[in-house]
Order: C-alpha cells, then structure tokens, then sequence
C-alpha cells in the first residue's frame, strides 16, 4: 500500500493529507470492529491498512520539511522510539481493559470489541498535533512529491540504491528474527513466558537505542553510524549461533534489539536525506517497501533453511546479508553523505 501512498501524496498537499489519513484511519478501523460480514471486515481491513501506509508514508517527508538538517536524526529517532513505547503500552492496557470489561459486560466478544473502539478514538487524538502545528508545511505541487516519468528517470540511480539496501536491511532481519521464539524453544525448551518476558526486555532495549541514536550521529554522522551498528551486531548474531547458555544468548538477543533499535529511523533519514523535496514522498516509499516486502520473502527462505538446514544455517545467512548491508550503507551513501555536508 506504501507505493499508492506515495501516489496520492503526489497530488494532495502533506498536512490535510496527514489529517484526512487520521481520520480515516479512525472511521475505517471503528467501522471494522462493527461489522460481521467477512468481506466487510476484510475491505475495510484493507482500507484502514491503506490510510495507515499513508499517514507512514508521509511522516517522513513531513519530519524532513518541519525540522533543520541538524535535528532530524533526532526527530525520526524519537519518533520510532515513541511508536515502540506507545505499541507496548497498548499491548499491555488493551489486555487489562478487554479482561475488565468482560466481568462487568459477561461477554468476552463484546468486550474485546469495546476494547478495539476505545483503541480507535485514541488513534484519532493524533490529529491533534498536526492541528495545532503553527509552522507551514511545505510539500507537494511544484516543491513537494511530484510522481513522473521523467522523476523515475532522473533519480533512476537514487531509487535503485535504496532498493538494494531495503533488500539487504530487510532479508538480513526476516530470515531468522521471526523464528527467535522457536530457536529459543527448540534449543533451549525456553517457556513460553519467559521468552514473551525476554522480547518485552527486547523491546525495551530497542526503545533505549533508537533514543542513543542521535548522540551516535552528531559525532559520526549517519552513513557511519548505520555502518558501526550493522557490523556491532554481528558478534552477538555468532553468540547466538554457538553459545549453550540460555543467559548468554538472552543477553546477546537484548544487546543485539538495543544496536538495532538505531538502525530503521536513521535508515529512512539517511536515504530522504539524499534526495530532492519532490522526490521525497516515492524514495519513503521505496524504502519501507523494499525493506517490508524483503522481510516477508526471508521469513519464507528463512523458515525453508531453518527446516532443512537447520538454525545455524539460518544464522550465517544473516550475518553475511548483515555484512552487505553495512558495505551497501558505505558504499551508496558515504560519498553523498559527504557532498551533503553530514
């Protein structure tokens, strides 16, 4: 859906169009609680799927026309490190609130449904920052995101680049991270809560590192750090492959989501950072779809390897798709980088 987001954003103006995707957002997914019919619930699954490409989509060009050069490591940063802190928070209240709701309602299915409303109206409170943002926003038309023949052609190179590394970013994830529950079972037998407890440590480290990421930029600027944070990672990827003690792999796991916890926020900055304004609408598109649709195809390869060859496979895949992508952030986009004056 990110791609046709990148269409309409190419013809409607970023602000209504960031408010316009709220509330739809909103409309759409109160609806989809509503509804029983299965074709109903999956169209406007899709279309709320669709309003929330869109509002991610344009959050990137929107950071990149509200914030100087200085501050948008910072601003995307944060950004990641709020939706990681915000999409634990909802995990844990919307299960305290659906548990209850059933004892006062009696009924578990009218419960989780008023859970869900409650989850929309708060996705519409949103809408609030972007009202009460006093600063012009400037994109589309003439200096905004322009989809053309002749724009694909021109940033042909550009686009190309940002293909390859969301492929790399995304397959060297995909292959093995979707199966940490399993690995961690099948080698360790690991409980079920405790690994759910291990991931919430995770998570929280992730949280901590997209918050650090910026200290790491200011000193050595963003292609530099996206390299250092893909080749930090590898040590502890080679403890997970090798080690027998269920702490010293948990810890490499919780050290591991913490570097990387860096990496997606500054990625997306780094590559809106070498484009033009009007190209970047598609470029944000590009790279969340090269990275997401990468990352759906290695959780095929990956389960595949992991079935046949067996986890350590899985995992020396990883590391030299890691180790590509660390070369594709030096090699694409130091030299710009160094052009831009990062």
């Amino acid at each position: 859906m990110v791609l046709p987001s990148a269409l309409i954003l190419s013809r409607i103006h970023i602000r209504p169009l960031m408010q316009i995707s709220i509330i739809l957002f909103a409309v759409f997914s109160f609806s989809m609680w509503t509804v029983h019919p299965y074709w109903a619930i999956l169209g406007l699954g899709t279309l709320s799927g669709t309003m929330l490409a869109t509002i991610r989509v344009t959050a990137g060009p929107f950071f990149m026309s509200n914030s100087s050069r200085r501050e948008r490591a910072a601003v995307f940063s944060f950004s990641s490190a709020a939706d990681v802190l915000a999409g634990v928070f909802a995990f844990a209240v919307a299960g305290k609130l659906a548990t209850l709701a059933e004892t006062w309602i009696g009924d578990a299915v009218v419960a989780y449904r008023y859970t869900l409303y409650m989850g929309s109206i708060v996705g519409l409170t949103a809408i609030i920052p972007i009202l009460r943002l006093k600063k012009p926003v400037i994109l589309s038309g003439a200096s905004g995101s322009d989809l053309s023949w002749r724009q694909l052609k021109n940033g042909c190179r550009l686009y190309s680049r940002v293909i390859l590394l969301g492929m790399c970013v995304g397959l060297s994830a995909g292959v093995i991270i979707p199966f940490l529950n399993l690995f961690l079972s099948d080698k360790f037998g690991v409980h079920p809560g405790t690994i759910g407890w291990l991931f919430t440590f995770a998570t929280a480290a992730g949280f901590v590192g997209a918050m650090m990421g910026p200290i790491f930029v200011r000193r050595a600027g963003l292609s530099d750090t996206l390299v250092a944070i893909n080749i930090l990672s590898i040590p502890f990827i080679i403890i997970m492959t090798h080690s027998n003690a269920i702490a010293v792999v948990s810890i490499s796991i919780i050290i591991r989501s913490g570097i990387m916890g860096m990496s997606f926020p500054l990625t997306t900055n780094l590559c809106l950072e070498q484009c033009r304004p009007h190209q970047r609408g598609l470029v944000n598109a590009v790279t969340l779809f090269s990275i997401n649709f990468s990352w759906m195809a290695a959780m095929v390869v990956g389960g595949y390897l992991i079935e046949n060859l067996g986890y350590e496979f899985a995992f020396y895949v990883m590391i030299v798709l890691t180790i590509a992508a660390a070369i594709s952030y030096y090699v694409f986009f130091k030299k710009p980088e160094q052009k831009n004056g990062n």
